[in-house]
């Protein structure tokens, strides 16, 4: 996906423990379009908190671009 299938408004639903080569090119499209970057947070163990995934994952959602393994934590996406 490009810049132009976003526009404002659109969220992008990342984790906060995404390589810079998952990040900055999402950075670089919401900075862009004008589309907002939204963060899955992680537990103290390194996994995702999906607690309050429900609310992040809405219909401004358009993308959703996780690691399946974290390289600076080695841990999994899921259990």
């Amino acid at each position: 996906m490009g810049e132009k299938e976003f526009k404002a408004g659109d969220e992008i639903l990342l984790s906060t423990v995404e390589h810079h080569s998952n990040l900055i090119p999402w950075q670089m499209i919401a900075a862009a379009t004008g589309a907002k970057l939204q963060f899955i947070p992680v537990t103290a163990d390194g996994l995702l908190d999906t607690t309050n995934l429900d609310q992040l994952l809405t219909r401004k959602t358009k993308m959703v671009a996780i690691t399946a393994m974290s390289n600076a934590l080695g841990s999994l996406s899921s259990r």
